[in-house]
């Protein structure tokens, strides 16, 4: 678990040394660049946020797109591979 998250630590750290330096730009690009560059940052942590919440799936040969978190299933109940049920 600790491991998922330091993606989410990293870019609290990009945010957290980006934030400030924006400040510094010239007033020429901080209207410009710079609120493009900070709403990206800000986009992707948001994406972070949203692919963690979200439910996650796996490739079942047999099923296709299937929540995760339970048992493969059976290779003999599968018809599209031409393997009668038992």
């Amino acid at each position: 678990m600790a491991q998922e998250l330091v993606i989410l630590t990293r870019t609290y750290d990009l945010l957290a040394w980006l934030l400030p330096k924006a400040e510094s730009f010239p007033k020429l690009y901080r209207r410009t660049v710079v609120q493009r560059l900070l709403d990206a940052a800000l986009d992707f942590q948001e994406a972070l946020f949203d692919a963690q919440e979200a439910p996650r799936f796996c490739l079942w040969p047999t099923e296709g797109l299937r929540p995760c978190g339970r048992d493969p299933p059976a290779p003999s109940s599968c018809p599209r591979l031409g393997i009668p049920p038992c």
